[in-house]
């Protein structure tokens, strides 16, 4: 599956103490290869911050606050076999229900493959199994700040 598409992607940047909302990024075979914090892909005509309300509406059934951009990356990788370019906009957000911050995992749908995902709040510096942190200019941004 050849794409020569850039694909742009809107994340949310949610904190709890030292550590942030990530959700692993798995492999076909359903091996967790790195993380990445919540949201997808921005729909032609809408804005990265309102992708990300949509999204975590559609996928979590939660409302968020988006606050200020935190950093943009550009990325260029390969997954599951297949090139692919991603320009991400990542911007610190908060839930709207704070009782969510009280739970250990919060759990959102793929909606792409019907699969739930579990996501956990992470100390950045520590990643389970020194895995890696995607993108990979937000994993060093969120490191220095």
């Amino acid at each position: 599956m050849m794409t020569d598409i850039i694909k742009v992607k809107a994340y949310a940047l949610i904190r709890r103490a030292g550590e942030v909302l990530l959700e692993p990024i798995t492999t076909a075979e359903g091996d967790v290869i790195g993380y990445r914090a919540l949201g997808g892909e921005v729909e032609f005509g809408e804005l990265a911050g309102d992708a990300i309300k949509r999204e975590f509406i559609e996928e979590l059934g939660e409302d968020i606050i988006v606050g200020d951009l935190f950093c943009t990356s550009e990325d260029v990788y390969e997954y599951n076999g297949h090139p692919g370019h991603e320009a991400a906009f990542i911007y610190e957000a908060e839930f709207v229900n704070k009782d969510l911050y009280d739970q250990d995992k919060i759990v959102r749908v793929d909606t792409l493959h019907n699969i739930p995902v579990h996501a956990a709040w992470i100390d950045p510096q520590k990643i389970p199994d020194n895995l890696p942190l995607w993108p990979e200019d937000f994993a060093r941004d969120i490191r220095k700040k």
